[in-house]
């Protein structure tokens, strides 16, 4: 019942949000004000495209990012930063979106989103000529101007100590990796919003069961072997993309099979706490896991052995 209550005003969000396009434009520039609100606004961008379709989405982030460019001058930001933050953020969101929507297909849209980050790591390895020394020199830079903002004391080698903990080698495919990551949540922001307004829980079936292919894990086993061996400090931030992609398959398997063996959410908060406490080895497992289910079926196992079991008159 509480489910159903809540479901209620998000619905009419939705609705109003899916036809009123001056509301959309608005709630979509609101990111400016609140940089992680950009998720909201991509999420509005997403959900626009998909329920009325590519030319209304960038009606909606064109709108977005003109009054968020005016709001960022009133606020006494850089009126060009504004806008181009949003323009960055929710052009993803529109691209991915549309394509769902033309496709029907999310495991498609996952694996194009990836695609689309290796290109961006293709892309930045031919614009920078030393990517580490990049990053080192924007953590470095950042890190002063924060520290001269706030005033903050911090020694010499409390600086070069932290700032030394940093993996710059693959810090390119992380960043990617992140893009990927916000986008995706974005556009499946925008899928459950307009999955109230059409198809109830429509959105909810369709993760729980993605699966991304045979084809894609075999690719992304010999992507992820030449990462570890080939000595390829390239190749290795492209193997970061392909090893989010399945941590991501990873969370949706995991989601699925909670649902289906009916077990408590807590199951699922576990997770999440060991992706955030144990980074590495966590997403490491989970990414392993998901790969895996495209051979095991693991989902498809526990269907056909809750089928098979008696049940109880």
């Amino acid at each position: 019942m509480a489910a159903r209550a809540a479901e209620s005003p998000m619905r009419e969000l939705a609705a109003l949000l899916a036809r009123n396009l001056p509301a959309a434009v608005m709630l979509s520039a609101v990111g400016v004000v609140f940089p992680p609100g950009i998720l909201l606004s991509a999420a509005t961008v997403a959900l626009v495209t998909l329920s009325g379709g590519q030319t209304r989405g960038l009606i909606v982030l064109a709108g977005a990012t003109g009054v968020g460019g005016a709001l960022g001058a009133v606020l006494g930001m850089d009126p060009g930063h504004a806008a181009l933050l949003l323009l960055a953020g929710c052009t993803p969101a529109w691209i991915l979106s549309d394509l769902l929507r033309r496709s029907g297909s999310l495991p498609v849209t996952v694996l194009v989103a990836c695609g689309l980050a290796i290109v961006g790591v293709l892309v930045f390895y031919a614009i920078v000529p030393v990517p580490a020394e990049w990053w080192h020199t924007w953590f470095a830079e950042t890190w002063d101007k924060i520290a001269a903002a706030s005033d903050a004391v911090v020694d010499t080698a409390t600086r070069n100590d932290w700032l030394g903990l940093l993996r710059y080698e693959i810090l390119t495919g992380g960043a990617a990796s992140n893009g990927m990551f916000f986008a995706l949540g974005a556009v499946f922001a925008g899928r459950s919003l307009q999955a109230l307004l059409v198809n109830p829980g429509g959105f909810r079936e369709e993760f729980h069961n993605l699966r991304l292919g045979r084809t894609a894990a075999m690719v992304s086993i010999v992507v992820l072997a030449l990462g570890l061996f080939a000595g390829s400090e390239l190749l290795a931030n492209v193997s970061a993309v392909v090893w989010s992609l399945w941590v991501l398959k990873g969370i949706a398997l995991a989601h699925g099979v909670v649902a289906a063996a009916s077990l408590p959410s807590g199951w699922l908060v576990m997770m999440y706490v060991g992706l955030v406490i144990f980074s590495g080895p966590a997403m490491a497992l989970v990414s392993v896991v998901g790969l895996a289910d495209e051979f095991a079926d693991f989902r498809g196992r526990l269907a056909r052995r809750q089928s098979a079991s008696p049940t109880d008159e």
